[in-house]
């Protein structure tokens, strides 16, 4: 009789006691792996196609296609700039571009451009400018980096044309790249 009891008492143990702790335990656990998301670099990995506008009396729009890594390199990319009508295509630089992405899915980009070619005759001025430049951003990855935000860092322009390493004045630039998807 003895023994009956206690297997009785161990069996309402385990159903008051053990089973609430357990469902508790997994459900902590379960809540805070939903609520535990933290970013890094391979948030952001494949083909963004993104667009750029300045503040430059609003005649200045930019387009880029960048593929990123996952690992903090972009490993190809074109930019495309259009400065009132004239345009500027530049290859980007692998060797000198790069990103970083924090644990609050906010970060840093850089750009490096190649040589970039004119359009047509009338913006070889233009385009050397660009040649060699860099492009430093501010970012945000969003929607399980399916969209980065981008907000252009003083200085923004760094080498290529921009005297003194820095660019000359105050360049504001602001956007956003979503994830392509092939059709």
């Amino acid at each position: 009789m003895r023994r009956g009891l206690m297997r009785e008492r161990a069996a309402k143990f385990r159903s008051l006691v053990i089973a609430p702790v357990l469902a508790l335990a997994v459900t902590t656990c379960m809540w805070g792996v939903a609520n535990a998301r933290e970013f890094s670099d391979n948030a952001i990995r494949g083909g963004y196609g993104c667009l750029t506008t300045g503040l430059i009396l609003e005649i200045e729009g930019q387009l880029y296609q960048l593929v990123f890594d996952g690992k903090g390199k972009i490993t190809s990319g074109d930019k495309l700039v259009n400065f009132a009508g004239e345009v500027c295509i530049a290859p980007v630089d692998p060797a000198g571009s790069s990103y970083t992405v924090n644990p609050d899915g906010t970060g840093t980009l850089t750009v490096k451009l190649g040589t970039a070619t004119a359009s047509d005759g009338d913006e070889a001025g233009l385009c050397a400018d660009f040649s060699g430049a860099s492009e430093h951003y501010a970012i945000v990855v969003e929607s399980g980096g399916k969209r980065v935000d981008l907000s252009g860092l003083d200085p923004f322009f760094t080498g290529g044309g921009f005297t003194g390493g820095s660019d000359p004045g105050d360049f504001f630039q602001s956007g956003a790249c979503n994830r392509q998807v092939g059709g």
